[in-house]
């Protein structure tokens, strides 16, 4: 399937065991991130080159 909720999902079996607690899209097209801790989605500054 591929959407947001199945790459939240593997997402969170990561913060789980490495506390990493903001998960990012690299995907093409995508530009979401979610904090675990406060269960909300965020704003990351663009990166550039």
């Amino acid at each position: 399937m591929g959407d947001t909720w199945v790459h939240l999902r593997h997402a969170r079996k990561h913060y789980q065991h490495a506390k990493h607690p903001i998960i990012s899209s690299f995907e093409p097209g995508a530009d979401w991130s979610w904090c675990f801790i406060d269960e909300i989605q965020v704003f990351l500054p663009a990166l550039h080159d």
